[in-house]
C-alpha cells in the first residue's frame, strides 16, 4: 500500500514545529518540524540584543525519514520518537558539528518491533 503525504510546497505554507529541547549546557536549540527535519539554534546568535536577521537563522538541519514527535535532553544525549514508534538518540556534542552527513545514532530501536516487545514482557513477568 503506498503512504499518500502532502506535498513539500504544502508542508512549508503551513510550517509547524513539533518539539523543543536545550542542549545540555543551553546553548543549541533543537526544533523538530512538520517536514521531517531537526532543526538547530545556537541560542546567543537568536538572543542577542545586536543581532540581526541573518544571525537569527538556523545553523544547521538534518532530514528525517518520518517527523518526531517526541524529543527530550537527556544527560549529554537528545532523546527522539518518531511517528512510527521509533526511538533513538544523538549525542549533543556530534549534533551541533556541521557536516553534510547526518548525525549518527547512539541507540535506535523500534518499540513496535515483535523483539522489543517481546523482551518488555519478559521483565513484566
Amino acid at each position: 500500500m503506498r503512504k499518500l503525504r502532502p506535498s513539500n510546497l504544502r508542508l512549508q505554507h503551513y510550517m509547524k514545529i513539533y518539539r523543543l529541547a536545550a542542549s545540555p549546557d543551553e546553548t543549541w536549540l533543537a526544533a523538530s518540524d512538520n517536514m521531517s527535519r531537526i532543526c538547530l539554534f545556537k541560542l546567543s546568535d537568536c538572543l542577542s540584543s545586536n543581532s540581526s536577521d541573518d544571525s537569527r537563522r538556523l545553523s544547521h538541519l538534518f532530514q528525517l525519514p518520518e517527523p518526531v514527535f517526541a524529543m527530550k535532553t537527556v544527560d549529554q544525549l537528545l532523546v527522539c520518537g518518531d511517528a512510527t514508534g521509533r526511538v533513538f538518540a544523538y549525542d549533543w556534542t556530534e549534533l551541533v558539528k556541521r557536516s553534510v552527513a547526518p548525525p549518527k545514532t547512539v541507540f535506535n530501536f523500534g518499540i513496535f518491533d515483535g523483539d522489543f516487545l517481546f523482551s518488555v514482557s519478559l521483565i513484566v513477568l
